[in-house]
């Protein structure tokens, strides 16, 4: 028995030195996969941040866009009065220089009158 007892003793330094190394072997496993969940959460981290900044950009942009179509709205609007404007006074001066042309024509025809009228 005490030949059996020194190869249990023997079998269970063994077994325990291959369960030290096999815990040793699993916290060196569980420390990378540690590691690299921390990895991944700084990486997501950094992405959803990105997320962020593409949304915070992107209503940015759409407010901005919204201005411009506002201010190109405005633009359009005083384009057209300006060119109404423009053809009503095109109008009226067309019509101010034909009551002129038929005035002035009615005054030397009355200029004309007045001449032959007088002794000379």
């Amino acid at each position: 028995p005490p030949a059996a007892m020194a190869q249990r003793c023997e079998r269970a330094e063994t077994a325990l030195v291959q369960a030290q190394q096999e815990l040793v072997e699993a916290r060196a496993k569980l420390d990378d996969a540690e590691a690299r969940l921390t990895t991944l959460e700084r990486s997501a981290a950094k992405q959803q941040q990105a997320l962020r900044a593409a949304h915070d950009e992107a209503r940015r942009a759409h407010a901005e866009k919204r201005s411009w179509l506002k201010s190109k709205s405005q633009l359009e609007q005083q384009v057209f009065e300006s060119t109404r404007h423009a053809f009503l006074r095109r109008e009226e001066l067309y019509f101010s220089r034909a009551t002129l042309l038929r005035e002035q024509q009615r005054l030397r025809a009355q200029l004309e009158g007045t001449i032959r009228r007088s002794p000379a």
